[in-house]
């Protein structure tokens, strides 16, 4: 059984899923039967990946596209996969408008349903109306929450096409080498895009006051040209930049807590990369992230896009208390979002795509 994966892009989440899922495919199916289609310039996300890749130029995300559509279709006629896995709203959508044209199934996973983002009413009854017809044109669509599921429900996609599977990574960070981060103040940090939907302003502007008490280390960047950040401004944030995942996790252990104040959120995989290292989450209460994080347990869970409500949290929380609630966090990890499930349950959905004539 030959599987393709088709990405639109490989930073953040989705980079992380296929690290976690494509060497345990690739152990099990063979190197000769998986493939990616991705973009060249995001290479060093998935840097343990190394055969069966086909790259397309993404220069700027709207020429990505076309070069992702006229790669895909050379790729296809070449490889005649089984199953084609497509990943995100973009790919998508070029994989199950060509579903015509080849003999492959299709799995589709939105990553979070880009009906969650912030849009007009006219935007957003557009992108209903494409979903729900581009469904007839897959076999099942992945929700990586329960959320996700309730999202394609409402939108009008059968039942007997959505699949909730939890997104997981492997129960041990990769390894890492301890950082010094010794400050006496508490310290935070957030990983993530500089864009609308991580929030990363609203964090910005909930601890810009608090440099007496908190510290706030961020790692990420900008994604799409308009959204970059003068840090300079910000006398107690420091900016990281992009950082390979050995050392996300050295970050990860070193700080008190991490922020995920994001506005929406499909599932939210920073969430469970610090619950893994026994961090607790301060998170908006969006999405998966309200299905990952058990408020004053294994974190906080605050209403998204409010400033002055995270600030409260920030200020109510003590180190002391947080230990506690990053081993419950470590705890849950290992009982829901392990990528062993992951993998299982993909598998066997490839298995039963693959053996249903319908």
């Amino acid at each position: 059984m030959k599987v393709l994966h088709v990405c639109e892009t490989l930073l953040g989440g989705t980079g992380t899923y296929l690290n976690e899922l494509l060497p345990a495919m690739q152990k099990e199916m063979g190197d000769s039967e998986i493939f990616i289609l991705a973009p060249e310039n995001h290479k060093e996300a998935i840097p343990d990946i190394k055969k069966s890749v086909f790259w397309f130029s993404r220069p700027t995300r709207k020429l990505g596209i076309f070069n992702l559509a006229k790669e895909y279709i050379r790729v296809m006629r070449k490889i005649r996969p089984d199953i084609v896995h497509a990943h995100s709203t973009f790919a998508g959508f070029i994989v199950r408008l060509l579903s015509p044209f080849f003999r492959a199934k299709v799995i589709y996973c939105p990553h979070g349903f880009a009906t969650n983002m912030k849009q007009s009413k006219l935007q957003k009854s557009i992108i209903v109306i494409v979903e729900k017809i581009l469904s007839f044109f897959c076999s099942k669509i992945i929700c990586i929450s329960n959320h996700e599921k309730q999202v394609g429900l409402d939108i009008g996609i059968s039942e007997s096409k959505l699949v909730t599977i939890y997104n997981g990574i492997s129960k041990t960070p990769p390894k890492f080498t301890l950082v010094p981060w010794e400050d006496t103040r508490l310290k935070l940090l957030f990983v993530g895009r500089f864009d609308t939907q991580k929030g990363i302003d609203i964090l910005l502007e909930a601890v810009s006051d608090m440099e007496n008490n908190v510290v706030l280390y961020v790692i990420g960047g900008s994604v799409i040209s308009g959204n970059e950040i003068d840090f300079s401004k910000y006398k107690n944030v420091k900016a990281l930049g992009w950082r390979t995942s050995s050392e996300i996790a050295a970050y990860m252990s070193a700080s008190d807590a991490v922020v995920i104040p994001s506005l929406w959120e499909g599932f939210g995989l920073v969430a469970i990369e610090a619950m893994r290292v026994s961090k607790p989450v301060i998170a908006s209460r969006v999405g998966g992230l309200a299905e990952i994080v058990i408020d004053k347990e294994t974190g906080f869970l605050i209403p998204p896009d409010d400033a002055t409500a995270l600030a409260r949290c920030i200020s109510s929380v003590n180190k002391k208390d947080l230990i506690k609630i990053g081993n419950n966090g470590k705890n849950r990890f290992l009982s829901k979002f392990t990528s062993d499930r992951m993998i299982i349950n993909t598998l066997s959905l490839y298995d039963e795509v693959s053996t249903n004539t319908h």
